[in-house]
């Protein structure tokens, strides 16, 4: 039997926590452990909605680091699979999921 990607219920408990902890602070350990090939399409299959909010934050994280180089920089990268994501699962989903997607999304500064 294999074994999930990362525990994608202790993520959730931990971004659930009332803690003052900051969503990047609760979730670098599990976005780091999502890189990697073929990571990713199994990472959709054990939990897609899990899977976006690392894409949040990835994203997040390539902007803050300036990783804009081309169309394939990193930001490009994360932006794109945001995009998808969203279009994918809908407005609906995003506000209904204990995820929080949206609450990444809304503090997400573009500009300093």
């Amino acid at each position: 039997p294999s074994t999930a990607l990362v525990s994608w219920s202790a993520w959730l408990a931990e971004l659930e926590k009332q803690d003052g902890g900051g969503l990047m602070d609760k979730s670098l350990g599990y976005i780091e452990a999502l890189v990697g090939d073929g990571n990713r399409e199994r990472a959709d299959a054990e939990c897609a909605l899990g899977l976006l909010m690392a894409d949040v934050l990835h994203m997040l994280i390539c902007y803050e680091k300036g990783g804009f180089n081309g169309p394939r920089g990193c930001y490009a990268i994360y932006e794109e699979r945001l995009r998808a994501g969203l279009g994918r699962f809908g407005l609906r989903v995003l506000i209904g999921t204990r995820w929080p997607i949206a609450d990444a999304l809304q503090f997400m500064r573009f500009s300093s």
